[in-house]
């Protein structure tokens, strides 16, 4: 099954926010969500490992792709759950 970020975001209030980023954006983080254990997940741009593919996700790899088209960063200089020690 192909899932969309229409099917991840069920809730219209949190879909509307995603007019932040550009539509060729969106698709192409669609064309990264597949399907494991019956659940969609998403292979991070930032880390290249499998999460499962929440709303929260879905937004954070928007954002790094944005980073990584738009403002150039390199990618060995992003850390995705970066640990804090207290």
């Amino acid at each position: 099954m192909l899932y969309s970020v229409d099917d991840i975001f069920r809730d219209s209030e949190t879909k509307h926010a995603l007019q932040l980023f550009v539509p060729a954006h969106i698709a192409e983080i669609e064309s990264l969500i597949f399907e494991k254990g019956g659940k969609p997940y998403i292979k991070c741009l930032g880390s290249d490992r499998e999460r499962p593919a929440k709303p929260e996700e879905i937004v954070r790899q928007l954002w790094i792709k944005y980073i990584l088209d738009e403002l150039h960063y390199p990618k060995d200089r992003i850390q995705v759950d970066k640990p804090v020690w207290f």
